[in-house]
């Protein structure tokens, strides 16, 4: 006998149908727990698959404000496409509040600012601490290789802390 022959011929008394069924219904039921356990510890904001609203870094129905993204790529329009695109993005969200265009429009006129006024970084965040306004999208768009590398942060305004940061890869302008 070869040595696999004889390895079959040793486990084929302990190997059946029954065994094997169990097996796979163990096996099922630890991945079902598994997945379970995960949705719960990010339910109570536990671990790293929390969310920002179950840990408490952000509150429920809080306003946010989208700063134009900068665009360090030869495209300058790709910045506003993606500030709006993600606007839209997040009007559309249940959790958080968007500062919608026409606050953003008053609150450039009391600070006595051109309505016309780019909201970067730095301008957004005095915007939002003026009014009250506690998270500020900020955002860069930066050329890698053929693609673009898209890094999106979530900004406490009136400190400055990135609560969150989030990139993604894009293989051109298309995508």
């Amino acid at each position: 006998h070869s040595t696999m022959a004889t390895m079959v011929l040793r486990a084929s008394p302990h190997v059946s149908w029954k065994r094997t069924s169990r097996a796979g219904l163990v096996a099922a039921a630890a991945v079902v727990l598994a997945i379970a356990g995960v949705l719960v510890l990010r339910q109570f904001g536990i671990g790293p698959s929390a969310s920002l609203l179950a840990a408490g870094r952000i509150r429920a129905d809080s306003r946010i404000m989208v700063a134009e993204f900068a665009a360090t790529t030869s495209d300058s329009t790709l910045g506003i496409v993606l500030s709006q695109a993600m606007r839209t993005a997040l009007a559309q969200s249940s959790a958080v509040q968007l500062v919608s265009a026409t606050d953003i429009t008053g609150a450039l006129r009391r600070m006595t600012l051109p309505v016309t006024t780019r909201l970067t970084d730095s301008t957004a965040r005095e915007v939002a601490v003026r009014n009250g306004i506690p998270l500020v999208i900020t955002g860069q768009v930066t050329t890698v290789g053929a693609g673009f590398l898209i890094t999106a942060n979530i900004v406490a305004a009136d400190s400055g802390t990135v609560i969150a940061t989030v990139q993604q890869g894009a293989k051109g302008a298309d995508d």
